[in-house]
């Protein structure tokens, strides 16, 4: 037979599963909403990112000259943020290339697997999420100038760890927070049944004596009385 829970175990149970709810909706909510921010950002920088590279790669047209110019090249040529990736392929056709910055100063072209991805997942306008084996997940918006189409990116690997910090600082900030409202309900509720759990004691022991076998003692109808008062004022009080 299952043993059924007391009233202190059920307001406790009741009042904490309550907050809990409400504080995990409030954390899932902030979280969220951080999450939108930081990629906006993300978003706005992608876009000063496109538009230095677009300036930089007309820039690169004059004066005019038959040699090729590379993905590697146009990231070359300025500083850009590492993590950057660019892809590109002349207007009037060729090979297309492109590279992205490891680290400050270092300019690495990208593999023909990784091209071919890239060209596959940005088939729309606008920024899309774009992930490539071996160079991580970026956020990608396309590019076009009067000589050439392009792909301009921006990594996600900062917006991903500064996102998982958030998350994890929410969870165990909401954690301690719970664990400190549990021990301070149960030490209100506790205080707050107590009259009521000395009165059923009480009614206990009177109950489980035999009536034949002698009267109930002045001393105990006392403190039946004195704890039943407390009980009153106490429920009066609140």
């Amino acid at each position: 037979m299952t043993r059924r829970w007391s009233l202190q175990t059920r307001l406790m149970v009741t009042i904490i599963g309550i907050v809990a709810f409400i504080i995990a909706m409030v954390a899932f909510a902030t979280s969220a909403i951080l999450g939108q921010i930081l990629q906006d950002n993300l978003d706005a920088k992608l876009e000063t990112t496109r538009q230095e590279i677009g300036q930089t790669l007309v820039r690169m047209q004059f004066p005019p000259s038959s040699s090729v110019i590379t993905a590697a090249d146009v990231l070359s040529e300025g500083w850009q943020q590492p993590g950057t990736v660019l892809l590109m392929q002349s207007i009037g056709g060729g090979t297309p290339t492109g590279a992205y910055v490891e680290e400050p100063g270092d300019v690495r072209e990208l593999s023909d697997e990784q091209i071919s991805e890239l060209i596959d997942a940005v088939n729309q306008p606008g920024t899309t999420s774009v992930s490539i084996s071996g160079g991580g997940e970026s956020r990608d918006s396309a590019l076009q100038t009067q000589s050439h189409v392009a792909i301009v990116g921006t990594s996600l690997s900062e917006l991903r760890a500064t996102i998982a910090q958030i998350i994890t600082t929410v969870a165990i900030v909401t954690t301690g927070g719970l664990l400190l409202l549990g021990i301070v309900i149960a030490i209100v509720i506790r205080r707050g049944l107590r009259p009521l759990r000395t009165v059923a004691d009480t009614a206990s022991r009177v109950a489980a004596m035999p009536m034949d076998q002698g009267a109930v003692t002045i001393a105990e109808l006392s403190a039946a009385r004195l704890h039943r008062g407390g009980l009153s004022s106490t429920i009066t009080s609140r």
